[in-house]
């Protein structure tokens, strides 16, 4: 049978699993980190020997070079510490507390003793849809949360691996000029 998009139970359950593909989907973001790693590393070797370079040769192309690989590296090293900068993260409520709370109040307000038996089911099946729809739009506002995360982390690890990449060529102008010319 087909689930109905009209069907509460059916929004909350594709919604609970959007939220674990989209926390899934986050840590992951945290596995493309070792590559950032092995660049540095690599652009790590010669660094401070090109950096006393800089300081003691007379100003030319190879100052040049290494003035623009730090520059890369740098930006590259502010993105990737705003990578691992913290965020709040967003938890659902605790249904227990937040939603038999929600069900308390509304039926203290709704149900009276006067009411005849099958009334108090109507409006007790329309509490439990009302709090099914606040359940609702909270996954929502956590899917939207989770894929603003997904979305800032992708962005920051791009930039930051743009910028890596791109100190790679300086950097090699850098240690030709070291090891190749200094001798």
């Amino acid at each position: 049978m087909a689930k109905s998009f009209y069907d509460s139970d059916y929004k909350i359950e594709i919604g609970e699993k959007r939220v674990e593909q989209y926390t899934s989907s986050y840590q992951m973001r945290d596995g493309q980190i070792p590559k950032l790693v092995i660049i540095y590393s690599c652009l790590g070797i010669y660094f401070l020997p090109i950096l006393r370079d800089l300081f003691n040769d007379h100003f030319g192309l190879f100052s040049i070079m290494t003035v623009l690989f730090w520059s890369c590296s740098c930006i590259s090293c502010i993105y990737t510490l705003r990578l691992f900068y913290p965020r709040e993260i967003r938890d659902l409520k605790p249904g227990d507390e937040y939603y038999l709370q929600m069900i308390e109040e509304m039926e203290k307000s709704r149900i009276n003793a006067s009411m005849a038996p099958w009334e108090v089911d109507k409006v007790k099946m329309e509490i439990e849809e009302f709090v099914k729809g606040k359940y609702i739009e909270e996954l929502e506002l956590m899917q939207e949360v989770c894929l603003e995360d997904i979305e800032r982390k992708k962005y920051l690890y791009q930039k930051a691996l743009l910028w890596a990449i791109l100190a790679i060529a300086p950097y090699l102008l850098s240690v030709f000029n070291h090891v190749i010319l200094k001798k």
